[in-house]
């Protein structure tokens, strides 16, 4: 009997026009903060104004933005809880697999540094000769620093403040954690420690950074770091996978190309969003913005909270970016003994970051056994960034000079190279740069960045530049803070009014 062919499938809209809270923008802050809220039972519509995929395609191959480290979650007591409360703490802590030792090349010594304080004393006596008893002592006293300002990150109150007195009532809370404000014990006159003081700005994105990126994020991922699978947006695939496991409306990307939403409005107390090719309009009493603030200032209202909004987005300068090259290898060219973690002093090109994971091929799920990406970063000024692949040109060869110093022969051998901020999909995507700020104002927390709270009285920020002084954990506390003040919020909102 004949059959009729199957009936195209095509991808519904969302049905729904009216939510509790909308979360604009593919940053891990608001995808954190959108898995909580599903959990929590509200009704969530998530617009990713920046594509989910696993990274971004070129040349065959998938490669993802760094960091691809991180250390283990028992270390940010709230961002686990954050993720045991979405029941993925089990899952993802298995996917994470220790790098092994950090390794440190200068002009004259070549070196690892393992955490277990014995070994790394043995490795610093066989370097340096006497001298590295001094070094093992202070790099003992650092890692053991974090254990210090862990009180202040246990609870979410007034963190990220908004307002003056939010900013008293964290400021007093800070005073009582002593860690919190303790100075690196790293010297900038070693020239180990002057290069491991180097690595901070690939790891939080404030500068002059506090010193809490020192005494706790670099101090974390010196004691033990963890592959990261997929970097960032392996991350945020996972969260938006549960996001949508849990009943949240995902407004999908699926046949753009280039941005979701085409503006914010502001009616009254609810919050619209404006969506490309829809009729239907989004509202809700909350919004939660996870995305770069040029962009996001680029879809307010030029007036009323819009413009309010617009201006505290425009509190910090851009000085620096992070400009990370892939290279594709195979395995058996790396040369023997290196690691997945190596930190190298690039000479005139500075502190060059050098992470190795494995590869993926486009389309694929599994990954290339042969085949290694080795991703080196380097800071270059924001403005070269303006002037196009031809700004570009010269930092990516100080970049690649210092992976063929490093890797001899490899060259050759080369399957693919990409640079995500030429071949990439830009500051649209997960694979956008970090870029370091120049925070307008300061913190005796040594936190500063836009806060959480915004002067529009709905909308709430959980992007990168919520808080720069931690790196990723602070990305994660935004999104966590943010979840936490609209549930309180809509909790105490009449039923009968909903």
């Amino acid at each position: 009997m004949p059959t009729l062919p199957p009936r195209p499938r095509i991808a519904p809209g969302p049905s729904r026009h009216v939510y509790d809270v909308l979360v604009l923008g593919a940053e891990l802050g608001g995808a954190l903060a959108a898995a909580l809220l599903a959990k929590r039972g509200l009704r969530v519509l998530w617009a990713e104004h920046a594509n989910l995929a696993p990274g971004y395609e070129h040349d065959g191959f998938l490669f993802t933005s760094p960091p691809h480290v991180v250390p283990p979650f028992r270390t940010w007591p709230m961002v686990e809880s954050c993720f045991t409360e979405l029941g993925l703490t089990t899952g993802f802590q298995r996917s994470l697999k220790p790098v092994g030792p950090w390794q440190v090349v200068l002009p004259r010594h070549r070196l690892d540094l393992p955490g277990e304080a014995p070994r790394r004393l043995a490795e610093l006596q066989r370097e340096f000769g006497s001298g590295g008893s001094r070094v093992a002592d202070t790099l003992g006293s650092l890692t053991a620093m974090p254990e210090g300002s862990d009180p202040f990150f246990r609870f979410l109150d007034d963190f990220a403040p908004g307002g003056w007195l939010e900013r008293i009532r964290l400021r007093r809370r800070a005073a009582r954690v002593e860690g919190l404000t303790r100075p690196s014990p790293l010297s900038a006159d070693e020239p180990l420690e002057a290069l491991l003081t180097g690595v901070v700005p690939f790891l939080v994105q404030q500068e002059p950074a506090g010193p809490l990126a020192v005494t706790r994020v670099l101090a974390q991922l010196l004691k033990a770091a963890l592959r990261l699978p997929g970097g960032r947006e392996g991350m945020r695939e996972t969260l938006g996978k549960r996001f949508t496991e849990l009943g949240g409306t995902l407004l999908s990307q699926e046949g753009l190309a280039g941005r979701a939403v085409d503006g914010i409005d502001f009616e009254g107390s609810q919050v619209t969003l404006r969506v490309r090719g829809a009729e239907a309009v989004y509202r809700a009493q909350w919004l939660v913005a996870a995305m770069n603030p040029g962009l996001l200032a680029g879809l307010l209202p030029e007036e009323g909270p819009g413009k309010k909004l617009a201006e505290h987005l425009g509190r910090l300068v851009p000085k620096r970016l992070v400009l990370p090259v892939h290279w594709v290898l195979p395995e058996k060219v790396l040369p023997r003994g290196m690691g997945e973690l190596v930190l190298m002093d690039g000479g005139q090109t500075g502190p060059v970051w050098i992470q190795v994971q494995p590869t993926r091929r486009a389309g694929t799920r599994g990954d290339e056994e042969s085949l290694r990406t080795v991703t080196a970063s380097t800071l270059v000024g924001s403005g070269v960034r303006d002037a196009g692949e031809s700004g570009l040109r010269l930092p990516t060869a100080g970049v690649e000079r210092a992976l063929e110093a490093l890797m001899p022969f490899s060259l050759a051998e080369r399957v693919a190279r990409s640079v995500p901020l030429v071949d990439g999909p830009g500051a649209l995507a997960g694979a956008g740069p970090q870029v370091i700020y120049e925070p307008g104002g300061g913190a005796a927390t040594g936190l500063e960045g836009l806060g959480v709270r915004t002067p529009a009285r709905h909308v709430l920020f959980a992007g990168r530049e919520a808080v720069l002084g931690v790196g990723l954990e602070g990305e994660l506390l935004a999104g966590a803070r943010a979840a936490a003040l609209v549930h309180e919020q809509v909790r105490k909102r009449d039923p009968l009014k909903r």
